[in-house]
Formats: C-alpha cells, sequence, structure tokens
C-alpha cells in the first residue's frame, strides 16, 4: 500500500510523515498509523464501528470474533483488517459453519480497508473518482 512513508522515495515528503493531521505531521505513515492510529481517520473508524455492530446484529458467531478484533488497542487489530482468514479463531469459525462464515468476515474487513483508503485519498484531495 502506497503509504506516505513508502511514496518518500520518489515524492517530496522525503521523511514520510502522515500529511493528513497536524496532530501527526512529523509521524511516519504506515499502515498502522492509518487503519488504527491517525486522528484525522478516527471519524471513520467510529462509523465502521457502528456499521459493524449493525452488520453483525444477526450473526452472533461472527460478530463475537470482529469485535474482539476490530479494537484498535487489539495487537491484532491490523492483522485482522488485512488478512483475518489466517487467524485460529478465523479458521475455527469458518471449520465450523462453512466459507459463508469467512465471506462475512472478508465483507466487514474488506469495507473497513477501503473506506479508510477512500477517506484518506479524499482528505490528501486524490480521489478523482466521478
Amino acid at each position: 500500500y502506497r503509504t506516505e512513508y513508502l511514496c518518500r522515495h520518489w515524492s517530496k515528503n522525503i521523511h514520510g510523515f502522515c500529511l493528513l493531521s497536524q496532530a501527526c505531521n512529523s509521524t511516519e505513515e504506515h499502515l498502522p498509523h492509518i487503519l488504527a492510529h491517525c486522528p484525522s481517520l478516527q471519524p471513520i473508524r467510529d462509523r465502521m464501528v457502528n456499521f459493524t455492530i449493525d452488520y453483525c446484529r444477526n450473526i452472533p458467531h461472527v460478530g463475537q470474533l470482529v469485535l474482539k478484533y476490530l479494537v484498535p488497542q487489539n495487537p491484532l487489530f491490523c492483522h485482522f483488517l488485512i488478512d483475518c482468514s489466517s487467524l485460529p479463531e478465523t479458521i475455527s469459525l469458518t471449520q465450523a459453519y462453512g466459507n459463508e462464515t469467512l465471506y462475512q468476515i472478508f465483507d466487514i474487513t474488506r469495507t473497513w480497508c477501503y473506506t479508510l483508503h477512500r477517506e484518506r485519498l479524499k482528505l490528501l484531495g486524490r480521489w478523482n473518482i466521478v
């Protein structure tokens, strides 16, 4: 993913600092920063928590797992968002309830990643989809 830290090799932002907020303008922008810590994206994360709660309301076995990991303080938060299928609990749930469970979890995590990505690009003025 083209974080500012990665793009520092070919951009004017040679230190790869986050450009979204004055609060983190001396913080290197890595995926964990975007997914869990950047204050400019906090309102989106809050909305995504509400989305997740609504989504999981009728799927309790998925909701327990998802709500456990989709807390930025959880050390596996970013891992869960990027590849939830490699976690033992996800594998166990998929074995117990079928592939539909994995698709439901992927739907949640991919929605989180895409929404944060889209909002980040909008804040940077790089979202040009008509």
